[in-house]
């Protein structure tokens, strides 16, 4: 059986470069997020991938808006994960609920802090961005409809107490 072949031009090779590196920056400012704001270190699992859309509850987006291209940077988990992230945020005893409104401001925060770290190391290779405002959203359908006709990349990361980001 013989499998087809895929070339790719030296400008897709470019873009795809230049998307990986993006990655690369915005994954160390997710890092680097969780380590100046909750004191927690999420380190990378496996390679980058699709979002996995089925193991997704709570997800947070920034736009960012540059002359040349534009990004959306999404912090998306699970439920626990996500009042996880909330307790550490607003200092709340393991015990006590989060309400919807806490997981938002909370995942909400990530995204915003990481993204203006991720546009000044962008800064650095010439690129500039505008940061839109955060969004906050329930469960996956929005990343299923979102990645349509999208070059969506995630890397996951795993966190203190069985906590994991994509």
């Amino acid at each position: 059986m013989s499998h087809p072949v895929t070339t790719i031009t030296p400008g897709q090779q470019q873009d795809l470069a230049v998307k990986l590196d993006a990655l690369s920056d915005a994954v160390t400012a997710a890092r680097e997020t969780f380590r100046r704001q909750i004191d927690a270190e999420f380190d990378l699992v496996g390679t980058p991938t699709v979002p996995n859309c089925d193991e997704i509850t709570h997800g947070a987006t920034v736009s960012l808006t540059g002359k040349t291209a534009n990004f959306t940077y999404a912090v998306t988990c699970d439920h626990d994960t996500a009042a996880w992230l909330a307790r550490r945020f607003f200092d709340l005893a393991p015990e006590d609920d989060t309400a919807l409104a806490d997981l938002a401001d909370a995942l909400n925060e990530i995204p915003t802090v990481a993204a203006g770290m991720w546009k000044a190391r962008r800064g650095e290779h010439g690129e500039q961005y505008q940061l839109g405002l955060p969004m906050f959203m329930r469960g996956s359908g929005w990343l299923r409809f979102f990645s349509k006709g999208v070059n969506a990349i995630s890397q996951r990361l795993g966190g203190p107490e069985g906590t994991g980001l994509q």
